[in-house]
Protein backbone atom coordinates (compact mmCIF):
# COMPACT_ATOMS: atom_id res chain seq x y z
CA UNK A 1 0.00 0.00 0.00
CA UNK A 2 3.05 2.30 0.02
CA UNK A 3 2.15 3.75 -3.39
CA UNK A 4 -1.29 4.72 -2.12
CA UNK A 5 0.17 6.16 1.05
CA UNK A 6 2.62 8.34 -0.88
CA UNK A 7 -0.12 9.49 -3.26
CA UNK A 8 -2.39 10.43 -0.37
CA UNK A 9 0.54 12.24 1.25
CA UNK A 10 1.05 14.24 -1.96
CA UNK A 11 -2.63 15.24 -1.91
CA UNK A 12 -2.35 16.50 1.67
CA UNK A 13 0.90 18.34 0.91
CA UNK A 14 -0.69 20.10 -2.08
CA UNK A 15 -4.10 20.87 -0.61
CA UNK A 16 -3.38 21.46 3.10
CA UNK A 17 0.40 21.82 3.36
CA UNK A 18 0.16 18.96 5.87
CA UNK A 19 1.34 15.37 5.97
CA UNK A 20 -0.75 12.24 5.60
CA UNK A 21 -2.24 10.47 8.58
CA UNK A 22 -2.07 6.99 7.10
CA UNK A 23 -4.35 5.12 7.18
CA UNK A 24 -6.68 8.16 7.05
CA UNK A 25 -9.66 8.32 9.43
CA UNK A 26 -9.04 4.86 10.92
CA UNK A 27 -5.82 5.91 12.71
CA UNK A 28 -5.48 7.02 16.34
CA UNK A 29 -2.95 9.87 15.90
CA UNK A 30 -2.92 12.63 18.51
CA UNK A 31 -0.93 15.77 19.16
CA UNK A 32 2.25 14.73 20.95
CA UNK A 33 2.69 11.44 19.12
CA UNK A 34 6.33 10.97 18.13
CA UNK A 35 7.92 8.61 15.65
CA UNK A 36 9.73 8.14 12.36
CA UNK A 37 9.01 8.17 8.64
CA UNK A 38 8.43 4.82 6.96
CA UNK A 39 7.16 4.35 3.42
CA UNK A 40 6.96 8.12 3.04
CA UNK A 41 4.47 8.59 5.89
CA UNK A 42 4.63 9.14 9.63
CA UNK A 43 4.71 6.08 11.90
CA UNK A 44 3.99 6.70 15.59
CA UNK A 45 6.29 5.08 18.14
CA UNK A 46 4.88 6.60 21.31
CA UNK A 47 3.36 9.63 23.00
CA UNK A 48 5.25 12.46 24.67
CA UNK A 49 2.65 12.63 27.44
CA UNK A 50 3.31 9.02 28.38
CA UNK A 51 7.09 8.95 27.88
CA UNK A 52 7.72 12.36 29.46
CA UNK A 53 4.78 13.19 31.78
CA UNK A 54 6.59 16.31 32.99
CA UNK A 55 6.20 17.96 29.57
CA UNK A 56 2.93 19.86 29.29
CA UNK A 57 1.22 19.93 25.90
CA UNK A 58 -0.94 23.02 25.46
CA UNK A 59 -3.55 22.33 22.79
CA UNK A 60 -5.77 24.90 21.13
CA UNK A 61 -8.42 24.86 18.41
CA UNK A 62 -7.02 25.58 14.96
CA UNK A 63 -8.69 26.95 11.84
CA UNK A 64 -11.30 25.06 9.86
CA UNK A 65 -10.70 24.20 6.23
CA UNK A 66 -12.02 22.12 3.35
CA UNK A 67 -10.52 19.76 0.82
CA UNK A 68 -12.05 18.76 -2.53
CA UNK A 69 -9.57 16.81 -4.63
CA UNK A 70 -9.72 14.30 -7.45
CA UNK A 71 -6.60 12.88 -9.12
CA UNK A 72 -5.98 13.63 -12.76
CA UNK A 73 -7.76 11.13 -14.98
CA UNK A 74 -10.52 10.40 -12.45
CA UNK A 75 -14.15 10.49 -13.63
CA UNK A 76 -17.38 10.47 -11.64
CA UNK A 77 -20.61 9.28 -13.28
CA UNK A 78 -24.02 9.55 -11.61
CA UNK A 79 -26.42 6.73 -12.46
CA UNK A 80 -30.07 5.95 -11.79
CA UNK A 81 -31.38 2.56 -10.67
CA UNK A 82 -31.48 1.28 -14.25
CA UNK A 83 -27.95 2.37 -15.07
CA UNK A 84 -28.93 5.54 -16.92
CA UNK A 85 -26.96 8.76 -16.44
CA UNK A 86 -28.95 10.84 -13.99
CA UNK A 87 -29.01 13.91 -11.76
CA UNK A 88 -29.25 12.99 -8.09
CA UNK A 89 -31.27 16.08 -7.20
CA UNK A 90 -34.04 14.89 -9.53
CA UNK A 91 -34.16 11.37 -8.08
CA UNK A 92 -34.95 12.27 -4.46
CA UNK A 93 -34.55 9.21 -2.26
CA UNK A 94 -34.69 6.70 -5.14
CA UNK A 95 -31.93 4.12 -5.54
CA UNK A 96 -28.92 5.34 -7.47
CA UNK A 97 -25.17 4.90 -7.77
CA UNK A 98 -22.03 6.95 -8.19
CA UNK A 99 -19.27 5.38 -10.23
CA UNK A 100 -15.68 6.54 -9.72
CA UNK A 101 -13.35 5.59 -12.55
CA UNK A 102 -9.60 5.87 -11.93
CA UNK A 103 -7.59 5.71 -15.15
CA UNK A 104 -4.21 6.03 -13.39
CA UNK A 105 -2.53 4.05 -10.65
CA UNK A 106 -2.36 5.46 -7.11
CA UNK A 107 -5.24 7.89 -7.60
CA UNK A 108 -7.43 9.47 -4.93
CA UNK A 109 -10.70 11.28 -4.38
CA UNK A 110 -10.65 13.24 -1.12
CA UNK A 111 -13.57 15.43 -0.02
CA UNK A 112 -13.89 16.65 3.55
CA UNK A 113 -14.79 19.48 5.87
CA UNK A 114 -11.91 19.75 8.30
CA UNK A 115 -11.46 20.93 11.86
CA UNK A 116 -8.05 21.12 13.52
CA UNK A 117 -6.25 21.08 16.84
CA UNK A 118 -2.74 22.46 17.27
CA UNK A 119 0.07 22.47 19.80
CA UNK A 120 0.41 26.07 20.98
CA UNK A 121 3.68 25.73 22.94
CA UNK A 122 5.92 24.03 20.37
CA UNK A 123 9.04 25.95 21.33
CA UNK A 124 8.61 25.14 25.03
CA UNK A 125 8.08 21.46 24.25
CA UNK A 126 11.09 21.43 21.93
CA UNK A 127 13.38 22.93 24.57
CA UNK A 128 12.34 20.29 27.09
CA UNK A 129 12.78 17.47 24.60
CA UNK A 130 16.28 18.73 23.81
CA UNK A 131 17.20 18.14 27.46
CA UNK A 132 16.02 14.52 27.44
CA UNK A 133 18.96 12.11 27.05
CA UNK A 134 16.74 9.44 25.49
CA UNK A 135 15.37 11.75 22.78
CA UNK A 136 16.58 10.92 19.27
CA UNK A 137 17.13 13.71 16.76
CA UNK A 138 15.36 11.62 14.08
CA UNK A 139 12.05 11.72 15.96
CA UNK A 140 9.21 13.75 14.48
CA UNK A 141 6.39 15.06 16.67
CA UNK A 142 2.75 15.66 15.73
CA UNK A 143 1.97 19.32 16.37
CA UNK A 144 -1.42 19.58 14.61
CA UNK A 145 -4.14 17.15 13.56
CA UNK A 146 -6.73 17.76 10.82
CA UNK A 147 -9.98 15.83 11.33
CA UNK A 148 -12.52 15.16 8.60
CA UNK A 149 -16.20 15.05 9.57
CA UNK A 150 -18.14 12.26 7.79
CA UNK A 151 -15.70 12.62 4.92
CA UNK A 152 -15.23 10.93 1.54
CA UNK A 153 -11.91 9.21 0.78
CA UNK A 154 -11.41 6.68 -2.00
CA UNK A 155 -7.90 5.69 -3.11
CA UNK A 156 -7.11 3.17 -5.84
CA UNK A 157 -3.69 1.57 -6.27
CA UNK A 158 -4.26 0.05 -9.71
CA UNK A 159 -5.03 1.83 -12.98
CA UNK A 160 -8.50 1.30 -14.47
CA UNK A 161 -10.09 0.75 -11.08
CA UNK A 162 -13.84 1.34 -10.89
CA UNK A 163 -15.51 1.98 -7.54
CA UNK A 164 -19.31 2.03 -7.32
CA UNK A 165 -21.03 3.72 -4.39
CA UNK A 166 -24.71 2.82 -4.12
CA UNK A 167 -27.59 4.14 -2.02
CA UNK A 168 -30.38 6.68 -2.01
CA UNK A 169 -29.76 9.52 -4.46
CA UNK A 170 -30.15 12.21 -1.81
CA UNK A 171 -27.36 10.55 0.22
CA UNK A 172 -25.13 10.14 -2.81
CA UNK A 173 -25.58 13.85 -3.48
CA UNK A 174 -23.80 14.45 -0.16
CA UNK A 175 -20.66 12.81 -1.56
CA UNK A 176 -20.05 15.90 -3.71
CA UNK A 177 -20.15 18.05 -0.57
CA UNK A 178 -17.71 15.80 1.23
CA UNK A 179 -19.98 15.16 4.21
CA UNK A 180 -22.03 11.96 4.13
CA UNK A 181 -24.54 11.39 6.92
CA UNK A 182 -25.21 7.65 6.44
CA UNK A 183 -23.46 4.47 5.34
CA UNK A 184 -23.44 3.55 1.66
CA UNK A 185 -22.66 0.33 -0.19
CA UNK A 186 -19.23 0.39 -1.87
CA UNK A 187 -18.02 -2.12 -4.46
CA UNK A 188 -14.87 -2.22 -6.60
CA UNK A 189 -13.59 -4.21 -9.57
CA UNK A 190 -10.11 -4.30 -7.99
CA UNK A 191 -8.93 -5.33 -4.52
CA UNK A 192 -6.30 -2.65 -3.90
CA UNK A 193 -8.66 0.11 -2.80
CA UNK A 194 -8.87 2.11 0.41
CA UNK A 195 -12.18 3.82 1.14
CA UNK A 196 -13.76 5.70 4.00
CA UNK A 197 -17.14 7.23 3.20
CA UNK A 198 -19.25 8.83 5.91
CA UNK A 199 -16.76 8.23 8.73
CA UNK A 200 -14.90 10.80 10.82
CA UNK A 201 -11.25 10.84 11.85
CA UNK A 202 -7.80 12.33 11.37
CA UNK A 203 -6.65 12.86 7.77
CA UNK A 204 -3.59 15.08 8.13
CA UNK A 205 -0.75 16.03 10.46
CA UNK A 206 1.72 18.83 11.05
CA UNK A 207 5.10 17.64 12.31
CA UNK A 208 8.17 19.15 13.91
CA UNK A 209 11.57 17.86 14.97
CA UNK A 210 14.77 19.12 16.57
CA UNK A 211 17.67 19.84 14.26
CA UNK A 212 21.30 18.99 14.97
CA UNK A 213 21.66 22.12 17.11
CA UNK A 214 18.62 21.01 19.13
CA UNK A 215 16.53 23.91 17.90
CA UNK A 216 12.97 23.39 16.74
CA UNK A 217 12.47 23.00 13.00
CA UNK A 218 8.92 22.79 11.70
CA UNK A 219 8.10 20.40 8.88
CA UNK A 220 5.48 22.76 7.48
CA UNK A 221 5.19 26.30 6.20
CA UNK A 222 3.40 27.89 9.13
CA UNK A 223 4.02 30.81 11.47
CA UNK A 224 5.00 29.94 15.04
CA UNK A 225 6.30 33.11 16.63
CA UNK A 226 10.08 33.23 17.00
CA UNK A 227 10.68 29.66 15.82
CA UNK A 228 12.75 29.40 12.67
CA UNK A 229 10.50 28.27 9.82
CA UNK A 230 11.76 26.02 7.08
CA UNK A 231 9.56 24.69 4.31
CA UNK A 232 10.16 21.04 3.44
CA UNK A 233 9.35 20.31 -0.20
CA UNK A 234 8.27 16.87 -1.43
CA UNK A 235 8.07 13.55 0.37
CA UNK A 236 9.81 12.97 3.67
CA UNK A 237 12.80 10.65 3.55
CA UNK A 238 12.41 7.33 5.32
CA UNK A 239 14.18 6.96 8.65
CA UNK A 240 14.28 3.17 8.41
Amino acid sequence: MSGLAKSFNQVLRKELNAYAAWFPVTNTFEIGDFGLIEGGVFKSMGKIGQKFPDIELKISVGPKSKIDFSSEGTRMVKLGANGEVATFAALGDADASLKLMFSKANSCVVKAELSSLQLSNIEEVGIKLANKSSWKKQYKVVSSVYKGDHCVIVCAREANTEVTISGAANLLQQVDGGKVSASLDIQSNKKSVFNSVGESGVLGLDLFKLNLLKKVKLLAEVSKGDIKIEKIVGDLKDDF
